[in-house]
C-alpha cells in the first residue's frame, strides 16, 4: 500500500471511530500497520477529549490565530451543532476600557454587514469577563498564501490569473458593501482576503500539520468556495472618530494609499480601492507594486513613484487589465475608480471580453507624470531637445549645477528646520510642523527633520503620538544613535522604563554633532538642576565638531549660552551670515535680554530682508518694548495687527499680551476699531468682554459675551466663560444649569467638564460633583487624573461604600500610570487606611518608596 492509500485508511479508521464516541487511542494497536500515522492523530484527539475548554455555549477546539487585540479559536457551538470561529480578546488587555471599546466597535462593524464575500459576524457576548465574537468559520487560504504558491511554483498557471482578477472582483463587490455601510477598511491587502479550500476535519488537522508541516493550520472553510474579506480590526465608520490621534498611521505598508501614509488628512473610500488594486497588481505580476529594503523606503515609493507598468513586468497581461491596474493605483484620488463598484465592473467587463472604462496613459501624460516626479530631469530634457548644440557646454556644467541644486536645496534645509525649532520654542504648533515637514521632503533620507518634528510632536499632541509617528517610518528596527535617544526619550515621558534602557543602550554615547544637539535637547526637556550647563558644553561641543558651519546648531547653541556669552554667539553668527535673515533674527534674539538697544535694529533689517518667520512684527515690539523705545514698540504691534494673514488668535494674543502693557489706550483703540470692522467678530466680543470683566464690569460682560455666543453659539470655550460669569453676577442655579447642557452637548471637552465641577462645588452640591466625576471617567476611561480626581471627590463621602468605590478608582488610575506613579500610590495607601486596611496600606506605601522624586 502507497503513502497515499495508507493516509486515506488512516484517516477514515480515526475519523469513524471520532463518530462512534470511541476512544481513538486503542486504533493504534488495532492497527499496528498504521500505527506511525494514527498515533499523532489519536494523541491529538485524545487531548481534546481531556482538556475540553468551553466558553459558555461554544467548545473550544484549537488556536487558530493570535494578534495585539485578541485570540482565535476554531470552536463548537454545542446548541447549535455548527463550527464557528471564535475571537477572544486577549487576556493582556481584557481590563483595558478602550480595548474593550476597540473590540465591540469591530463587533458593531461586521454585525452591519451582510454581504456573500464579507466573513460574518453570528454572535457577540461576554462571558465570565471574557469580551468574544463568533463568526463563519471559513476553511481554505488567504490570497497571500495562494500568491506565494504560485511565486514557488514559478508563475502563472493557463488559468490561474483570470481565477485572481475573478477573485478581486468579487472582494470590490464586497468592498462596495462595505463602504455603503458607512465603513471604511482601511486595511484591504492579501493576507486579509480568504479563499475556500479542501474541508478538514479539526481532530485531524494537528496529526497533518506532523506529517506535512508545509500545510498551514489556519484553515478557513466556506463550502461554497467563494473568497471573502476579513479582519475588520482597523476598520471604522466613514464619520466616526478615530480611536487613536490623529495623523496616526494605521494598516500595511506596502498597501498603503498615499493619502494614508500621510496620516493628518480624512480618509475616503478611494483609500480602499488604491490598497484593492495594490492587491490585484500582486496577484497579476506576481510582486509588489511598492516595494524596498525598510519601510521608509516603500512609503517613499507610494509617495512618489508610479508602479512600474505590468506589461513591462510581464509581457502577457492583457492590455485592458494593465490599464485597469494602473487606473486603480493613480497617486491623486480624483483619478482612480470613483468607487469599489465601478472597479467591480471594470474588472467583470474585462473577464467577460467587454469594453473597459480604464485607458492605458498617453505618451504625454506618461510625460507629464515623469516631469512631476523628477522636475529637474525633466527641465533638463527639454533644454537639451531645443538647445542640442550646447550638449557639451551642459556636459562640462553639469556638476557644478548639480553641485550649485544641492547647496540651495542645504540652504533650504537648514533655513526650514532652524524656523522649526524656533517656532517649537515659541509655542507655534503649525509652524514648527509645517517646517519640519518641508525639511523632510528636502532630504527625506535624513533623520535629523524627523528627529525634531517628533520633538514638536510629543510638545504638542503627547509622546505618545511622537513616537507613533517614529515608528510608522522606522519600526522597531535599531537605529542611529540620534533616533534611539529620541525613542529612549519618548518612551521615559511615557513610563516605559525598561524599553527607554534598551534604547538608551543602543544609542550610546553621542559621536556626532547631531547627535550632541540632540542629546542636550532632551537634557533641556528633561530640566534636572545641572541639565542647562551640561546642554551648553554639548551644543557648544557640536558646533566646534561639525564638518561646517551650520545656522541651525549654532541658533540652538545661542538659545542656551549663558547671558554673558550670547553677545559672542550673536556676533559668530553675523560673521558667518551676514545677510541672511533668520541669521539676523537669531543674533537679535540673542541680544535682546542684555542689549535690546542693538537688538531691535537687526530685527528691523530680519524684517526688511523678508524673514519667513512666525511674527517677526511681534519679536520686534517686543524688543522696542524692552529697550525703552515705546514708540518703535507701538508701530511694530500695529504692523503686526495690519497683515491680513492674522487670524483671531494671533489678533487677539498680540492686542492683549503685548499692545495693551505698552500703551493700555492704543490697545483699547484697536480693539475698538477691530469691533468697528467686524462687530459680530465673536474673537473682539470675547476680548472685549475680558477687558470689561477686569474693569469689575460682569454684567458689561456677559452682555458681550452673550453677542459673541450669537455669532459662535456652539463655542464650549464661550459657554464655559458665560458660566463663570453668570455664577459671579448671582445666577448660580442659571450657571450651573447651564454648565450641565454644556457636558451634555460637549460630552468630551474638558474645560466644559472642570467648569460643572467647579460650580458644584461652589454650591455645595457634593453629589452632582461626584456624578460629573463619575461621567468623565467613563469618557476619559485611559486618563488616570480623571480617576484620581474622582477617588479624591468620593473619599469626601461619609459611607464606606463610596470609600470603597474610591478605593477601586484609585486602583484603575494605578493600572494605568503601571504601578509606577508615587503619587497615585500614596492616595491609594491613604484609602486603605480609611477602611481600616493597613497591611494593603503598608505595601502600597512600600511601592512608592521605590521611585525616586525625578520619577513621580
Amino acid at each position: 500500500m502507497d503513502t497515499s492509500s495508507r493516509l486515506t485508511a488512516a484517516l477514515a479508521l480515526f475519523l469513524a471511530c471520532r463518530e462512534r464516541g470511541d476512544d481513538p487511542r486503542q486504533l493504534a494497536d488495532l492497527h499496528p500497520d498504521l500505527a506511525d500515522l494514527l498515533a499523532p492523530m489519536c494523541d491529538e484527539g485524545a487531548g481534546e477529549a481531556d482538556d475540553e475548554r468551553r466558553l459558555g455555549d461554544y467548545r473550544l477546539l484549537r488556536e487558530v490565530g493570535r494578534g495585539g487585540m485578541g485570540v482565535v479559536f476554531e470552536a463548537k457551538q454545542v446548541r447549535l451543532d455548527r463550527r464557528v470561529a471564535l475571537k477572544v480578546l486577549a487576556p493582556e488587555v481584557s481590563g483595558n476600557p478602550t480595548s474593550i471599546a476597540r473590540f465591540r466597535r469591530e463587533a458593531r462593524t461586521l454585525a452591519k454587514l451582510d454581504h456573500p464575500h464579507v466573513v460574518r459576524v453570528l454572535e457577540v457576548g461576554e462571558t465570565d469577563g471574557q469580551h468574544w465574537l463568533a463568526m463563519d468559520y471559513v476553511d481554505g487560504e488567504t490570497l497571500d498564501d495562494r500568491i506565494g504558491r504560485l511565486q514557488t511554483q514559478g508563475g502563472h498557471s493557463r488559468t490561474s490569473r483570470r481565477q485572481l482578477v475573478e477573485t478581486i472582483a468579487d472582494i470590490a463587490e464586497a468592498l462596495q458593501h462595505v463602504h455603503d455601510a458607512g465603513i471604511l477598511h482601511r486595511d484591504v491587502k492579501p493576507s486579509n482576503i480568504l479563499i475556500a479550500g479542501r474541508q478538514r476535519s479539526s481532530a485531524i488537522e494537528p496529526a497533518l500539520q506532523r506529517m506535512d508541516p508545509s500545510s498551514t493550520a489556519e484553515r478557513w472553510l466556506d463550502k461554497k468556495g467563494r473568497a471573502l474579506l476579513s479582519d475588520f480590526g482597523l476598520a471604522r465608520e466613514a464619520e466616526a472618530p478615530a480611536m487613536t490621534q490623529v495623523g496616526t498611521v494605521a494598516g500595511t505598508p506596502h498597501y498603503m494609499s498615499p493619502e494614508h501614509l500621510a496620516g493628518g488628512q480624512a480618509l475616503t473610500p478611494a483609500s480602499d480601492v488604491f490598497s484593492l488594486g495594490a492587491t490585484l497588481y500582486e496577484c497579476v505580476v506576481l510582486r509588489r507594486p511598492f516595494d524596498g529594503d525598510s519601510t521608509p523606503e516603500v512609503l517613499h515609493e507610494i509617495a512618489v513613484r508610479d508602479p512600474a507598468d505590468p506589461r513591462r513586468v510581464d509581457g502577457s497581461v492583457p492590455r485592458d487589465l494593465a490599464a485597469i491596474l494602473l487606473k486603480a493605483l493613480e497617486k491623486d484620488p480624483a483619478r482612480r475608480y470613483p468607487t469599489a463598484g465601478a472597479f467591480a465592473d471594470d474588472l467583470r467587463a474585462f473577464l467577460e471580453m467587454r469594453p473597459v472604462t480604464a485607458e492605458p496613459p498617453s505618451v504625454a501624460r506618461r510625460l507629464r507624470r515623469w516631469a512631476r516626479r523628477e522636475p529637474l530631469q525633466a527641465t533638463l530634457a527639454s533644454v537639451l531637445l531645443v538647445l542640442v548644440g550646447l550638449a557639451g557646454f551642459l556636459a562640462i556644467q553639469w556638476p557644478s549645477m548639480r553641485e550649485a541644486e544641492r547647496a540651495h536645496r542645504e540652504q533650504e534645509y537648514e533655513d526650514a528646520i532652524t524656523r522649526g525649532d524656533m517656532a517649537r520654542l515659541a509655542g507655534d504648533r503649525d509652524a514648527s510642523l509645517a517646517a519640519c515637514a518641508r525639511a523632510r521632503a528636502l532630504f527625506p533620507e535624513r533623520a535629523e527633520a524627523l528627529v525634531w518634528q517628533c520633538l514638536a510632536l510629543s510638545e504638542f499632541e503627547g509622546p505618545e503620538r511622537a513616537l507613533r509617528e517614529l515608528e510608522a517610518v522606522y519600526g522597531h528596527e535599531a537605529r542611529d544613535d540620534v533616533v534611539e535617544n529620541l525613542r529612549a526619550y519618548l518612551l521615559t515621558t511615557l513610563g516605559r522604563s525598561d524599553d527607554a534602557a534598551a534604547a538608551t543602550r543602543r544609542a550610546g554615547t553621542p559621536t556626532t554633532p547631531t547627535g550632541m544637539l540632540f542629546a542636550a535637547t532632551t537634557l533641556l526637556l528633561r530640566g534636572k538642576p545641572g541639565d542647562l550647563e551640561r546642554a551648553g558644553q554639548l551644543m557648544s561641543l557640536a558646533v566646534r565638531m561639525s564638518r561646517q558651519p551650520r545656522l541651525f546648531l549654532y541658533a540652538c547653541w545661542a538659545g542656551v549660552a549663558p547671558p554673558e556669552q550670547r553677545g559672542e554667539c550673536a556676533d559668530a553668527i553675523l560673521a558667518l551670515w551676514p545677510s541672511n535673515p533668520l541669521a539676523l533674527q537669531q543674533a537679535a534674539l540673542c541680544l535682546a535680554p542684555t542689549d535690546p538697544a542693538r537688538a531691535v535694529p537687526l530685527m528691523r533689517r530680519a524684517i526688511d530682508t523678508g524673514i519667513k518667520s512666525n511674527n517677526p512684527h511681534q519679536l520686534l515690539a517686543a524688543m522696542a518694548w524692552r529697550a525703552g523705545e515705546r514708540d518703535t514698540a507701538v508701530k511694530a504691534a500695529r504692523e503686526a495687527l495690519a497683515l491680513d494673514q492674522l487670524d483671531d488668535e494671533l489678533r487677539t494674543n498680540l492686542i492683549d499680551k503685548l499692545l495693551r502693557p505698552a500703551d493700555p489706550a492704543a490697545a483699547a483703540d484697536e480693539l475698538a476699531a477691530w469691533l468697528a470692522r467686524d462687530p459680530a467678530n465673536a474673537a473682539a466680543l470675547r476680548l472685549r468682554a475680558r477687558e470689561l470683566d477686569a474693569q469689575g464690569d460682569a454684567e458689561g460682560a456677559l452682555a458681550h459675551l452673550e453677542r459673541a455666543l450669537s455669532a459662535r453659539p456652539d463655542d464650549p470655550d464661550l459657554q464655559c466663560m458665560r458660566c463663570d460669569l453668570l455664577q459671579r453676577t448671582g445666577s448660580s442655579d442659571h450657571a450651573l444649569a447651564e454648565a450641565e447642557r454644556l457636558v451634555a452637548a460637549h460630552p468630551e471637552h474638558a474645560a466644559a467638564h472642570q467648569t460643572l465641577t467647579l460650580l458644584s462645588q461652589a454650591a455645595g452640591r457634593s453629589d452632582k460633583v461626584v456624578t460629573e466625576l463619575r461621567r468623565w471617567t467613563k469618557q476619559k476611561p485611559d486618563d488616570p487624573n480623571a480617576w484620581v480626581a474622582l477617588a479624591t471627590a468620593l473619599r469626601q463621602q461619609p459611607d464606606d461604600a463610596q470609600r470603597r468605590e474610591a478605593l477601586e478608582a484609585v486602583a484603575a488610575a494605578d493600572y494605568l500610570t503601571g504601578g509606577k506613579s508615587a503619587k497615585i500610590l500614596a492616595l491609594r495607601a491613604e484609602l486603605h487606611d480609611d477602611l481600616g486596611e493597613a497591611a494593603a496600606a503598608a505595601l502600597c506605601r512600600s511601592r512608592a518608596a521605590e521611585f525616586t522624586p525625578a520619577t513621580k
